[in-house]
């Protein structure tokens, strides 16, 4: 039905553009990943949400003097050029995880960042740019 007409489509339009490489996956095939990824970080997440919350010095970022440096062998990567994107600007930066991070969002969360993918987040989207805008619109 549907599916061949697409992938017929698909192929025209491929060979209109010479493009050669046609991606046969389904929208399915894209987002299961990605949505299993999000279920499997969901508990850490929340848990470093809270202790963002706790750091919280009143403008909706944290205040993160003391923060302990990663350490040896730990689960989590070091988050190496990331675009944060703020109401205010974008920045390029490298955050170090805590020793208890497993997954890279779960450092972004700590430092008041929302990742924008759940295996290796590229850019972080910080979490009062979404307040700021809802209290404007």
């Amino acid at each position: 039905g549907e599916y061949e007409a697409f992938e017929g489509l698909s192929m025209q339009v491929a060979s209109l553009s010479h493009v050669r490489y046609v991606d046969t996956r389904t929208r399915h095939d894209h987002i299961e990943p990605q949505t299993e990824q999000w279920h499997n970080q969901i508990d850490q997440l929340v848990d470093s949400y809270l202790d963002y919350r706790l750091c919280d010095c009143g403008d909706g970022m944290p205040s993160i003097a003391d923060a302990a440096p990663a350490v040896e062998g730990s689960d989590c990567p070091l988050l190496t050029g990331i675009d944060l994107v703020d109401l205010f600007g974008c920045q390029w930066m490298s955050l170090e995880p805590q020793p208890c991070h497993r997954y890279p969002n779960e450092t972004l969360i700590y430092y008041g960042y929302l990742g924008c993918s759940p295996p290796y987040p590229m850019i972080a989207i910080s979490i009062r740019t979404p307040a700021n805008y809802c209290q404007c619109h």
